[in-house]
């Protein structure tokens, strides 16, 4: 069972998850589950009966839940702290096509990392869409109510708009423009990029 940990280390080498909390659970799996397989078959070999199963799902059950835990307090609540750490922060993006549907099954996002603000929009399920502003072009970000009569937020290659609904957005002002991104906690998520920029200029962090 030495196959999992080395196919971990092979795919944080390719695609470090350290810094990226929102990946963990993923990562996790592919090596939890065949570790417990391994403490399940061991266990069988010296026990009988339904008892040899139980190490094997409770050594699932501790180790996912520390991630899950661990990743939850680097992404909720979002708070300016998070800026000044070396994580990715990410969150959920709404349009008004979207109306109505849970925040956590919301498909597109907006990454924060140590260089740029990101945004991803799905339009399907096998086509992604990115927009991205380094961090060094920002000039001004604030949060603001979606204005009346407010132009689409973004426009797709294929013609598709979105438009930004009701609620607050992020407002990136840039050296090449602005961009206006309708996440869900607009107010939050506008703190913590002021944040990091701070901490990338090592200036102190206005809380």
């Amino acid at each position: 069972m030495i196959g999992a940990p080395l196919a971990g280390g092979w795919l944080e080498w390719r695609d470090a998850a350290r810094r990226r909390p929102a990946g963990w659970l993923r990562r996790a799996l592919g090596v939890v589950v065949p570790n417990a397989v391994a403490v399940g078959l061991a266990a069988g070999a010296v026990a009988d009966g339904p008892g040899r199963v139980l190490p094997a799902v409770g050594l699932v059950v501790a180790q996912l839940a520390c991630v899950v835990l661990a990743a939850r307090a680097l992404r909720y609540p979002l708070r300016p702290e998070l800026g000044e750490m070396a994580v990715e922060v990410t969150d959920k993006v709404r349009s008004d096509h979207q109306s109505g549907v849970l925040a956590w099954a919301l498909q597109d996002e907006a990454r924060l990392t140590d260089r740029e603000v990101m945004v991803v929009v799905r339009p399907g399920p096998t086509s992604a869409f990115g927009l991205a502003v380094r961090l060094d072009d920002v000039m001004d970000v604030s949060a603001r109510a979606v204005r009346p009569g407010e132009r689409p937020w973004i426009r797709l290659d294929g013609g598709e708009q979105y438009f930004a609904g009701e609620g607050e957005v992020v407002e990136i002002r840039h050296r090449r423009g602005v961009l206006v991104v309708p996440v869900c906690n607009a107010e939050a998520f506008a703190e913590v990029i002021c944040s990091r920029i701070a901490a990338r200029q090592g200036m102190p962090s206005k809380n």
